[in-house]
């Protein structure tokens, strides 16, 4: 797709873009905008982008240009589409790929003096964890990859083998070597040479990758970029979409492809030969298998030394209450995948299989900063939280159903220690793991969870509920 071909737009036509992006457009001229768009997509292609292009200047202007916000207004252009009272579904579709081509391009025109291989630089010193290491590399500083370690931004060299990280902004990335690779925040990564595969949960959608003259935007996928030593560029994508951008030496937008599922893009590396299609290669997207007993945290025995490592790629919205009323859902991963922070209105859900018994036992470490209506942890079978075992440890919310309330109030002053029996839940096979920040009045909630193991202790409790010496 080649945005530069769209049909031109009349002024009544762009004018009704800018009034829709305003908020001022009526339903009836949104209608008939929908109507064409369904009728003929590149005009409304080029009218979205034409829009999205104003939107996106403006913000940039009235709030910062600081190229290190641009991430954060490509996901509030999205969001703020999203949020019409109408939504066709030929603009929809039309509108969040021109927005993120034309905030590329907006990019690109404030760094035309930049090398368009040279990822933006950001102030974020952390830019993930890692959590599995299949191989061997070094940070730019030189210091040795390690499992568990935080990644600093910067430059990676993955000398064999691959390595597995978690961005701090959620996105599962699998780095092979031999290849260098560059982190610039938890949203964007550069490819110098190699192949990286990404698993872009929901949340994190618009993740970026560059490698040489190519941009390639996560609309909601797992997919791989791969750049060779000739400087060629292959876009494989397993699932969902990706948007790749062509851009000059200059900086300009050359052409902008869609690549759906089982397909995928070979970019030769200059600016005089064509990309070309391919099937996509036959390979397993990125699926983080359940927890089971025998992992890290999660014990059919005693008490395990280790703890619970999340990783955010495996982790899904849960029920229907996850950004409940367009509330915010935001899950943040520390402490090299051992702490996860849930902010706004979250409610996440993590696989595992595992038996319970009458001898189960929760335990972990709870830090509550706004308590909003619900903080809280359980366990669940079905994905549904009229039916999960949930424990309700601080919020407004003091009687609603379908939750264990706490008998006690979590503090705010830094971490507790719980221990949880679950003896009344046995026996049950469940297969989830649910963290909640519920707030969805006001999408405030904010809660860290670390710490976690699932085990089987036989000395009798001294009840269901046992807070611990506090930790710091």
């Amino acid at each position: 797709m080649n945005i530069d071909r769209a049909k031109p737009l009349d002024g009544t036509d762009y004018e009704a873009a800018l009034r829709l992006l305003d908020d001022e457009l009526d339903a009836t001229r949104f209608d008939e905008l929908d109507r064409q768009a369904s009728e003929d997509p590149a005009k409304a292609e080029l009218l979205f982008t034409l829009a999205a292009q104003r939107w996106a200047i403006s913000e940039l202007l009235a709030r910062s240009t600081r190229l290190d916000e641009l991430t954060q207004v490509e996901t509030q252009a999205i969001r703020h589409y999203d949020g019409k009272r109408v939504v066709g579904r030929g603009l929809r579709w039309a509108a969040v790929v021109a927005i993120a081509a034309s905030l590329l391009a907006v990019l690109m025109v404030a760094t035309r003096d930049r090398n368009p291989a040279t990822p933006l630089q950001q102030s974020s010193a952390t830019a993930g964890s890692i959590v599995a290491l299949h191989g061997t590399g070094s940070t730019q500083t030189g210091q040795t990859l390690i499992e568990g370690m935080d990644v600093p931004t910067g430059m990676l060299r993955i000398d064999a083998g691959f390595v597995d990280l978690i961005t701090s902004r959620g996105v599962h990335l699998s780095l092979r070597g031999p290849g260098v690779y560059e982190l610039t925040d938890g949203m964007r990564a550069t490819v110098q040479t190699g192949a990286l595969a990404a698993s872009v949960p929901e949340y994190a959608t618009g993740f970026t990758v560059a490698a040489g003259n190519i941009r390639v935007v996560d609309l909601g996928t797992e997919f791989s970029v791969e750049r060779g030593p000739d400087g060629r560029v292959r876009v494989d994508v397993f699932t969902g979409r990706v948007q790749a951008t062509e851009f000059d030496p200059a900086g300009r937008v050359m052409n902008t492809h869609l690549i759906a599922a089982a397909h995928a893009r070979i970019f030769s590396g200059d600016a005089e030969t064509a990309s070309t299609e391919a099937p996509a290669r036959n390979r397993p997207p990125i699926k983080p298998q359940p927890l089971v007993a025998g992992d890290p945290g999660l014990s059919d025995g005693s008490r395990p030394t280790d703890t619970i490592v999340f990783n955010p790629a495996a982790f899904s919205s849960y029920s229907d209450q996850d950004a409940m009323h367009d509330q915010p859902s935001q899950l943040q991963m520390t402490d090299g995948g051992q702490t996860v922070t849930l902010i706004g209105n979250a409610w996440k859900a993590l696989p595992l299989e595992y038996d319970v018994t009458v001898d189960t036992v929760l335990e972990f470490e709870c830090r509550i900063t706004r308590a909003g209506e619900l903080i809280g942890i359980g366990l669940d079978d079905d994905n549904n939280h009229a039916t999960g075992k949930l424990f309700a440890l601080a919020g407004r919310e003091t009687e609603l159903p379908y939750f264990d309330y706490s008998p006690w109030s979590a503090s705010t002053d830094g971490w507790c220690h719980v221990r949880l029996r679950l003896d009344a839940e046995a026996p049950r096979h469940v297969r989830q793991l649910v963290l909640f920040a519920d707030d969805d009045r006001s999408g405030e909630a904010e809660a860290s969870f670390r710490n976690i193991r699932i085990y089987r202790d036989h000395a009798p409790g001294a009840g269901r509920y046992s807070i611990l010496e506090p930790t710091e």
